[in-house]
């Protein structure tokens, strides 16, 4: 018998405290050893498993100690936390005193960095397909399309259905962190495409959540990376209006246009000649891309409330 089968006989407390030691465990080696070696990879592996186990065969108790939450930090996030970090340290040592061990170290974490977010969206996607199959959502290979029913009152809304909602709730998150997944492979040097990969997850969380901003906030992240401000203010101003805004929407957005507002007067300076008619421009594109500027400026003139009769 496999351990996830054996697991999987467990029931909910006894999984629940074996998690909890797992944990225990964990953070002790991680404080000893380190969060990269090779005991820690093992403990994180049987922690997915329990964890796996809770959600799948003991939703409720695992909705009570949010253990969706702890499997993203404790197997997955802190792990890249540390891998962001050494490969931060890498490039500025590089900057200071190259050399060939160096490189050599670099691309080492840097591929061990590319082999760890694989294996992690593979393990999500295999959650969602999990997912699906026991709360009979709608089966879509693995990465289904979900909408919400709306709250109507034509909706029957016994036990059964309410667990469906969860259910739902648990594919959101999931597609969530498949996107962020995704977004970190493209930062660490993976194909441009990658981008377009985690938008997609994104966007199927939020036809899962539409009344959530955070989808809406990651993908204005997304923009940022490609210089689309204007879609960058528009996913902003979606999340920070969402029933359910995300927290630092807003204080994204003003960064956003304060970046904007330097671009706005340096290009009112350089199209000086071209507004008092001394200069003529027939590029489609330099007038699309200064009326977006001056669009994006008003906008965050409003909306800051300043300057605004200036």
């Amino acid at each position: 018998m496999s351990q996830e089968n054996a697991i999987d006989n467990l029931s909910g407390p006894t999984l629940l405290n074996n998690s909890l030691s797992l944990e225990k465990e964990l953070r002790n080696v991680v404080r000893k050893k380190g969060v990269l070696e090779k005991e820690s990879h093992q403990l994180r592996r049987s922690l997915r498993i329990c964890y796996t186990s809770l959600i799948i065969n003991h939703y409720e108790l695992s909705v009570q100690h949010d253990v969706e939450q702890s499997l993203w930090k404790t197997s997955f996030y802190k792990v890249i936390e540390a891998l962001r970090a050494r490969l931060r340290r890498l490039k500025s040592m590089r900057v200071s005193s190259p050399s060939e061990s160096l490189e050599l170290e670099l691309h080492k974490t840097s591929s061990t960095f590319s082999a760890f977010l694989t294996s992690a969206a593979k393990f999500y996607i295999g959650l969602v397909a999990k997912l699906e199959v026991a709360f009979g959502l709608v089966s879509g290979g693995g990465t289904p399309d979900y909408i919400l029913p709306e709250d109507d009152g034509t909706v029957r809304k016994d036990k059964e259905w309410e667990l469906r909602q969860r259910g739902y709730m648990s594919c959101y998150r999931c597609y969530i962190f498949l996107g962020d997944l995704t977004r970190y492979s493209r930062d660490n040097g993976g194909n441009s495409s990658e981008w377009m990969n985690a938008a997609k997850y994104y966007q199927r969380a939020l036809r899962l959540f539409p009344t959530n901003g955070n989808p809406h906030n990651q993908l204005a992240v997304l923009a940022t990376y490609v210089n689309d401000d204007f879609n960058a203010m528009y996913h902003y101003f979606r999340s920070i209006a969402a029933a359910k805004p995300f927290p630092t929407s807003k204080e994204n957005l003003m960064v956003l246009f304060e970046k904007n507002r330097g671009q706005a007067e340096n290009l009112q300076e350089a199209l000086a000649p071209l507004l008092n008619g001394r200069r003529r421009t027939t590029e489609n594109r330099v007038l699309r891309d200064s009326f977006l500027v001056f669009f994006i400026r008003i906008h965050g003139i409003i909306f800051n409330k300043v300057n605004v009769e200036k």
